[in-house]
């Protein structure tokens, strides 16, 4: 049987390496993020869609439902991907 201390030390660094993954889709993210903003941009429609960030909020909540993470962090990352993504996309349009 593994020492508990050495138990300890492998699951950090598995938790470090996820968290590099999710770094990792988070940059990708932002990236997909900007490319529509530049598309909503050249249609002339707006950064906010709210009809879109509902369906999305109903998405992740069933989603995370079957994973077993709790609605309420759910709702919170989901708020806290929307607003950078909207700041994202706020911020580029004054530089194009």
């Amino acid at each position: 049987m593994t020492h508990p201390e050495s138990q300890i030390r492998e699951l950090r660094q598995a938790v470090a390496r996820i968290d590099s993954q999710v770094l990792g889709l988070m940059a990708q993210r932002l990236e997909t993020v900007s490319r529509i903003g530049q598309l909503k941009k050249q249609l002339g429609k707006p950064i906010r869609n709210r009809k879109v960030e509902s369906a999305q909020q109903r998405d992740y909540l069933e989603q995370a439902k079957k994973l077993g993470v709790s609605p309420s962090f759910t709702r919170k990352w989901l708020k806290l991907l929307v607003r950078e993504s909207r700041r994202l996309q706020r911020r580029q349009r004054r530089k194009w």
